[in-house]
């Protein structure tokens, strides 16, 4: 029997837009201070984990939230814009 492949998603933390409930999509914005601490604590979860690839969209807030991910794990994020949320055009802001 082999053994299963575990996924796990994991989404940025929050953005000042976030907080301002504006929609953002493809707006290249930083996290905030809270969405700084919520990628710390989730740096930790990953600290006793085995992983074999580490990928995130290559928006600065994705980037962010990788880093700690990747520090845990001691592997570069891979960047892949096609992990990007959706585009809302004019509707961003």
């Amino acid at each position: 029997m082999t053994a299963a492949t575990r996924i796990c998603f994991v989404r940025h933390g929050e953005t000042a837009w976030n907080a301002a409930q504006r929609i953002q999509g493809h707006k290249d914005l930083p996290l905030n201070e809270s969405g700084l601490e919520q990628a710390l604590g989730v740096g930790q979860y990953f600290n006793k984990m085995t992983v074999a690839a580490l990928y995130c969209s290559d928006l600065e807030r994705a980037q962010q939230a990788a880093a700690p991910i990747g520090a845990a794990l001691n592997m570069p994020a891979v960047l892949v814009a096609a992990l990007r949320e959706r585009n809302f055009g004019r509707f961003e802001g």
